[in-house]
């Protein structure tokens, strides 16, 4: 079963069924924990193992100051990620991880406008609340860390804020 909001912040319930990593994730968000990667998930198929080994190599760069990997390597799993071919909101899900890791992490600073400016692109009708709140926290922290650019900072907050006020601390944005 998977939940949606809609204008008047009542559940919409889906059809369809949502990714199990993305189900781990929103959970680990509404309980206010470091999302990662759950240990006893097993991939049903080669997407699941190319969905679990990117999730596995992002969790790897945001826990770590320096990370135990090549700057290389991360370059070309993003593009396995970009190429990726999976539903959409396991896509805007990933996308947006690998766009948090560019906007916090000096290594990975050169691609977060090619991963942001993927992501401004993707429909977001179909994808759960929580992970397009994740993206314009993502934008907040560029727009006013990054570029200084206050204003726009700003709009991202208001949209991250419209999002997420039914849900308990999310996200504890500073």
């Amino acid at each position: 079963m998977r939940i949606k909001w809609n204008s008047q912040r009542n559940a919409i319930v889906y059809k369809e069924k949502m990714h199990p990593l993305i189900q781990k994730y929103i959970e680990f968000e509404i309980l206010g924990k470091y999302p990662q990667p759950p240990e006893d998930y097993i991939p049903q198929n080669e997407i699941d193992k190319a969905v679990i080994t990117i999730w596995c190599m992002i969790n790897g760069i945001t826990k770590k100051k320096t990370p135990n990997i090549a700057k290389a390597d991360a370059k070309t799993l993003l593009e396995a990620t970009i190429n990726l071919d999976c539903d959409a909101e396991t896509y805007y899900w990933l996308l947006s991880a690998w766009h948090f890791a560019s906007v916090l992490h000096p290594p990975y600073y050169s691609e977060t406008d090619r991963v942001g400016a993927l992501i401004i692109d993707l429909p977001k009708e179909n994808v759960h609340p929580l992970i397009v709140a994740a993206s314009y926290q993502n934008f907040y922290y560029y727009y006013l860390g990054r570029k200084r650019e206050v204003s726009i900072a700003k709009e991202f907050l208001d949209k991250y804020l419209l999002l997420t006020e039914n849900f308990p601390q999310m996200f504890y944005l500073a």
